[in-house]
Parts: structure tokens; C-alpha cells; sequence
């Protein structure tokens, strides 16, 4: 699996098509966005008018692991774009129905990180680092700043290779090539709680 963040308009996508497309084969682009209004929209169509016509698109804003696993043996290569937006969608549809929706989250996206890295051989996922600004002034917004953190940390540790974009430009940060050491893996599962 290979991890790709940065900020908006960072190279992100750009950067995770070029790595899909090098592994060859059949690509599938799962979605996870929701055209909730006409700019919506429209940023939807565009990254659709720029993949290759050849390449698969599986909505999925909601429960992926499950649409996933019907289209398991179809394809070779998995784009999930993106993380930030998928963890958007879980965090407002447990913020409404859950008194406590972190740790339905927490099981949510653990499940999403293992099945991605031990079910695909080929997989590139797309995130968004939320935590580099000023400290939101709502508690959903914190809320949220604070998950996405954590489970870009969840990710980052499953990954084989992390690339962080820059201004268009791609930094290598973990695996073969990266300058940077690898931090030890951690005994049993990642824990999302508490915050630290």
C-alpha cells in the first residue's frame, strides 16, 4: 500500500494516478465523494474527464471494504481518493446517530486500513494533512482535525511506501529510498484513542 498527503492542490491525485498507472494491469478509482452541490459537481467531473478512460470508478463515500470486496479478482490496482473525504462522510453520519461516534470511527477505519493492506497487492490511497493550520473554533471541526490525524498515523504505519506532496512536488518519506529512518511498528493493533 502506498500513501499519498499533502495539502489542497498539493499534487496529490496527480502524483497517486502516475503510481497506479506504473503498477499497470486493470486500475480501479474508488470515489468517495458526493456531489452535494454544483461545484461539487463539477470538481467531480473533472477528475473523472482526466483518468483514462480504461480505468474503473466504485462510488463509495460510505462502507468500502464491503463494496471492495465484490469487485475483489476484476482488478489489479486500487485508487482510493480519498481518505479525508471518506473519514468526512462516517465522522457527520455517526455525529448524528452515535453518542459516541470516535470509537464507531476508530473500528471503522481500522477495518478500512487492514483490509485495503492485506487484500490488495496493488493499492494507493489519498489523504489530506488537516493539522498544519490554525485550531478550529467549532468542536465538529476540531473533532474532525483530530480524527484525520490520527488516521493518516493509522495508514502511514499500514503503508509500504509514504510520499508527501509539496507544492507539486512528491517527497518520499517512507520506504526504499527515503532518507528518512522508519519508526518500529507497534505490538498488536494501532490505537486511535485517546488523543496524545
Amino acid at each position: 500500500m502506498i500513501l499519498v498527503t499533502g495539502g489542497t492542490r498539493s499534487g496529490k491525485s496527480t502524483l497517486a494516478e502516475r503510481l497506479a498507472a506504473d503498477y499497470g494491469g486493470r486500475v480501479l478509482y474508488v470515489a468517495t465523494a458526493e456531489p452535494g452541490d454544483d461545484e461539487m459537481r463539477l470538481r467531480i467531473e473533472r477528475h473523472q474527464a482526466g483518468r483514462p478512460p480504461e480505468w474503473g470508478t466504485l462510488a463509495a463515500p460510505r462502507d468500502a471494504v464491503s463494496a471492495l470486496r465484490d469487485a475483489e479478482g476484476e482488478w489489479d490496482t486500487v485508487l482510493f481518493d480519498c481518505l479525508t473525504l471518506y473519514t468526512t462522510n462516517l465522522m457527520l453520519e455517526q455525529e448524528a446517530d452515535s453518542p459516541d461516534p470516535e470509537v464507531v470511527l476508530a473500528d471503522s477505519m481500522h477495518g478500512l486500513a487492514d483490509y485495503l493492506s492485506e487484500h490488495w497487492l496493488h493499492c494507493v490511497v489519498v489523504t489530506n494533512e488537516v493539522g498544519s493550520g490554525i485550531v478550529p473554533v467549532h468542536r465538529l471541526s476540531r473533532l474532525f482535525r483530530d480524527l484525520q490525524g490520527r488516521v493518516n498515523q493509522l495508514f502511514a504505519r499500514k503503508a509500504d511506501e509514504v510520499y508527501l506532496c509539496v507544492s507539486g512536488i512528491p517527497l518520499k518519506i517512507k520506504g526504499p529510498g527515503s532518507p528518512w529512518p522508519t519508526l518500529p511498528e507497534t505490538d498488536g493493533p494501532i490505537p486511535l484513542w485517546p488523543v496524545s
